[in-house]
């Protein structure tokens, strides 16, 4: 058997993050935490960012609990047979610049469903995104993306489906794509991008009406429909379901945690060209409730304003009544008889 099959060669972070993964709970791993850290190689080069390390550390952990030359190599084989089968990186490259088209993705693989054609119970995506130990609430644009990277190499959906899944998604948010700038709000208009977040926290009603709407129309579209869209395994027939029971529920808006305005400008975007799309009545809702928002505050700053002014009048009163022998005068006056003053 060649030599470098006994060992773990780990060619870049993607690897790096995968192998760490799949390895954190393998008999194995547990068994190297044993192992001084003091040693040359430990358990904490399997976490460290050094690729080569990482690599060596890994290698090193098999050897010590394999000691047959064989068993090594079949388990490093196994790790390099998984790694052959992570999608290549040029299938992310159409939303890694985009941050819409990766919101988007991010949250297609938080709320899609994975049917199944033979009564077998649906798998949910909350199941499917949990137990794969990844982010729950990225905090920006990167963070998203390798949040999107790790699902795809961590779901055990095989390549192909994977494939599948990955095309379906990248279809509908060309579909959707005209739309992401329909909605009235720019990212440098902070107060508005505050208060768009908020209004649609507010609008859960419609979310679940026009959610539940869609679907229904999906269905019948896929009903109609030649294609077939299978995943996960290859003893059933499956078929993916974007928009899911899961956005039905209350709590569809807990998905998000935006830690900035941009964040919630990017979400109030996502969440029209997502669901509010086919609401002909969204856009004039939206604006209707901002122009509101802006009379209430125009109204409450005259009312302000007129209250200073009578306080003012109220004090120059009092103050005429304490010092009758006060004149009031005109600031033009002030002005001529300051001047007649200097003059003299």
């Amino acid at each position: 058997m060649n030599k470098k099959l006994t060992g773990v060669e780990l060619k870049n972070e993607r690897e790096l993050r995968f192998c760490r993964w799949i390895f954190q709970h393998d008999i194995v791993s547990v068994n190297y935490e044993g192992k001084h850290q003091a040693s040359t190689l430990n358990i904490n080069h399997i976490h460290s960012l050094d690729i080569k390390k990482a690599s060596l550390a890994i290698s090193d952990a098999i050897k010590i609990f394999h000691d047959d030359y064989n068993k090594q190599g079949s388990f490093a084989n196994y790790h390099k047979q998984i790694n052959d089968n992570l999608i290549p990186m040029r299938e992310f490259a159409w939303f890694k610049k985009c941050q819409d088209a990766c919101y988007f993705t991010w949250l297609s693989i938080r709320t899609f469903v994975v049917n199944t054609e033979t009564g077998d119970p649906i798998i949910s995506p909350e199941f499917l995104y949990n137990k794969l130990d990844i982010t729950l609430y990225p905090a920006n644009h990167q963070e998203r993306f390798l949040v999107i990277v790790d699902f795809f190499d961590r779901a055990a959906l095989g390549l192909k489906r994977k494939l599948e899944l990955m095309n379906r998604i990248r279809s509908d948010w060309y579909d959707s794509y005209p739309l992401k700038d329909k909605i009235p709000l720019k990212k440098t208009d902070k107060i508005k991008c505050e208060w768009a977040w908020g209004y649609m926290q507010k609008d859960k009603r419609n979310v679940k009406i026009g959610a539940q709407k869609r679907l229904l129309n999906k269905t019948k579209n896929i009903a109609s429909s030649q294609v077939n869209h299978h995943s996960y395994t290859h003893n059933h027939k499956l078929n993916f379901t974007m928009t899911g029971s899961f956005i039905h529920a209350d709590s569809l808006l807990s998905l998000f945690k935006p830690a900035s305005i941009s964040e919630k400008y990017l979400i109030v975007r996502c969440l029209y060209t997502f669901w509010y799309y086919q609401d002909n009545k969204f856009i004039r809702r939206f604006n209707k409730a901002w122009e509101a928002k802006n009379s209430r505050k125009k109204l409450a700053v005259n009312k302000k304003s007129q209250k200073l002014m009578g306080l003012d009048k109220l004090k120059l009163s009092k103050e005429s009544e304490i010092n009758p022998d006060v004149k009031k005068t005109d600031p033009g006056d002030s002005e001529i008889n300051f001047g007649i003053i200097d003059a003299c």
